[in-house]
């Protein structure tokens, strides 16, 4: 595989390079390699066999570029790559890893999460093609993609409210009712917002740092145009309450805070109930509590996501 996709790359996108060798990084959806091409540059050859987001990749990462926000460049892009017979997008390499990767003094991590509040920023003043609900569904070509709203959307990708159904006949949502699900269809399909650009998976994973500052925003394949709070929200099922401040800090527009509690609950019990389904359950455990916990604030109308925290 790794000698057939060099030559492929080779021939087809006129790209000397070294061996392919994978990557210790691998997507749920694509398989990457590693390589160095001539100059001693090192890129990123992703392959995917499932959707092929590499199209709104691509885009993204040029409009991202533009606004300042380091992203990978993009070298090239094949919908079907000869001899491998693969969606294959290449891309320069970052040399950073994950946020969670190393452990920060509170001062840098202070800075570092004030300058990823500033860089979501960025991603949301984006100008979108077009409104249209669905993954990548706001770039013009993609007719069949797409919902006819906003509700019907994030119910589609997150299993409203299959999700908590399943977590509810589980018992791990105590003190759930059904009366809980009606409050979030209500507060999902009464949200009005104007849509901005979602990454879509704006996660630790996708964060790349090095020596306490942000390096590189990737995978943005999942992007979707929605409202801004759907990416804080995101972000939030993974931070302490203090690390949240700091990203709010630095985002530094106003948000509705009801409706990131809205939102982290609906994601947090679609990761409950497939970790569920997978057998892992200290995850399972994890998303089901803190989806709770973002409930609980729900129903109170809290305004201050303050006194949330990470489990």
């Amino acid at each position: 595989m790794r000698a057939v996709l060099r030559h492929a790359l080779r021939q087809s996108l006129a790209m000397p390079m070294s061996l392919p060798r994978p990557t210790a990084r691998q997507g749920r959806r694509s398989i990457a390699f590693q390589a160095r091409q001539s100059g001693r540059r090192q890129v990123v050859i992703k392959l995917t066999s499932q959707r092929n987001s590499y199209p709104v990749e691509a885009w993204v990462y040029r409009e991202l570029a533009g606004t300042g926000v380091p992203v990978p460049e993009v070298r090239a892009y094949r919908a079907r790559l000869p001899r491998v017979g693969l969606p294959c997008l290449v891309m320069s390499m970052i040399d950073g890893e994950p946020l969670f990767a190393h452990p920060l003094t509170q001062d840098a991590e202070q800075r570092l999460y004030v300058e990823v509040g500033g860089l979501l920023r960025s991603i949301h003043t984006v100008s979108l093609p077009r409104v249209r609900f669905g993954l990548g569904a706001f770039l013009p070509g993609r007719h069949l993609i797409g919902h006819a709203d906003w509700h019907g959307f994030i119910a589609a990708y997150h299993a409203h409210p299959q999700s908590t159904r399943y977590l509810l006949a589980q018992g791990l949502l105590p003190g759930c009712t059904d009366a809980d699900i009606g409050l979030l269809d209500a507060a999902l399909s009464g949200h009005c917002f104007v849509a901005v650009l979602n990454h879509g998976d704006f996660g630790p994973d996708h964060i790349l740092v090095r020596d306490a500052r942000t390096v590189g925003i990737i995978d943005p394949g999942q992007a979707f145009a929605g409202p801004a709070e759907y990416d804080l929200a995101y972000l939030a099922c993974y931070l302490s309450g203090t690390q949240f401040a700091h990203v709010l800090r630095g985002y530094d527009r106003q948000v509705d805070h009801g409706k990131i509690f809205l939102y982290q609950t609906v994601i947090a019990m679609h990761k409950a109930a497939r970790a569920h389904r997978a057998v892992h359950g200290e995850r399972a455990g994890h998303f089901s509590t803190m989806a709770r916990i973002a409930l609980s604030h729900l129903r109170s109308g809290t305004t201050s996501i303050s006194g949330t925290s990470r489990i």
